[in-house]
């Protein structure tokens, strides 16, 4: 395998919540063009219903080819700033049809014009409930290869319906919404992008990680590079925003203060015994 596993350094994201809301155009951009946009998709479990929103972001933004194709030792973190995405008209609407219902969400993007090298890597942008750095289920270069070509599927499939004019998302049921997650569509397989453990989606109003994973040097079987670039949450209202986690305290930070605390137990118990 070429990657070790390593720690990842804590997240850098600062402002994001600050920034104005995306403006998207029409269409979204495909990873056929080498620089993909990311794209939010949102469905009904029980009906099918699909929203979808070309978020206005591309790979680049997160990491180019050039990045990702340098030195590498091992997942690591990228500093990217998300700007906030702000729900619009057609969430609102769809997610007044979505009572009662369980929904989940999910983030794509990708370029599918690489190769299974790290100078020209595939790259797929992808948001996921798993840890894959503690799991070890770093997608390798013919994952990578097989997730491209689904999402540019499902994205030129979500452009055929997308309004040309105006407005940057859709939401229905069938061909309409990007067919995202629905069975018999071009889209069934890109809830588990990757096929492995719980896939690329989470339940609304909860967060989940944004890796970026790209193709390295050698053959299908080579596990891929990873790049984390966020930690983040679609709340209920349709919102978008960047999630950092509070840093732990390390271990010996909680022995010290559970010593302080029965140090000061044994002071109350002597003063008590002194009355």
């Amino acid at each position: 395998m070429e990657i070790s596993l390593k720690k990842i350094v804590a997240i850098a994201l600062a402002g994001a919540a600050a920034l104005g809301a995306v403006s998207a155009s029409a269409d979204v951009i495909a990873p056929t063009t080498g620089n993909g946009e990311l794209t939010l998709f949102v469905r009904d479990t029980v009906t099918g219903n699909v929203y979808a929103r070309g978020l206005g972001a591309t790979l680049n933004d997160i990491a180019t080819e050039a990045f990702t194709g340098g030195a590498y030792s091992g997942p690591t973190t990228v500093e990217y700033t998300l700007p906030s995405v702000a729900h619009d008209s057609n969430f609102s609407s769809f997610i007044a049809t979505t009572a009662g219902h369980e929904v989940v969400w999910g983030i794509l993007g990708a370029d599918s014009t690489g190769n299974n090298s790290a100078v020209t890597p595939k790259r797929v942008a992808f948001t996921t409930n798993d840890d894959l750095v503690g799991t070890m289920t770093i997608p390798g270069n013919l994952q990578l290869t097989g997730a491209a070509g689904t999402i540019s599927n499902l994205q030129v499939a979500l452009n055929d319906i997308l309004p040309d004019a105006s407005g940057s998302s859709v939401f229905g049921v069938d061909n309409l919404g990007g067919q995202w997650g629905n069975p018999g569509t071009l889209g069934e397989g890109a809830e588990h992008v990757f096929a492995v453990n719980a896939g690329n989606t989470a339940l609304l109003g909860s967060a989940q990680a944004f890796y970026l994973a790209t193709s390295s040097t050698g053959g299908n079987g080579v596990t891929g590079r990873l790049f984390q670039a966020a930690s983040l949450q679609l709340d209920a209202n349709g919102d978008l925003h960047a999630v950092v986690a509070p840093v732990p305290l390390p271990a010996a930070a909680w022995l010290m203060g559970s010593g302080l605390i029965g140090l000061a137990g044994i002071g109350r118990r002597r003063r008590a015994a002194k009355v």
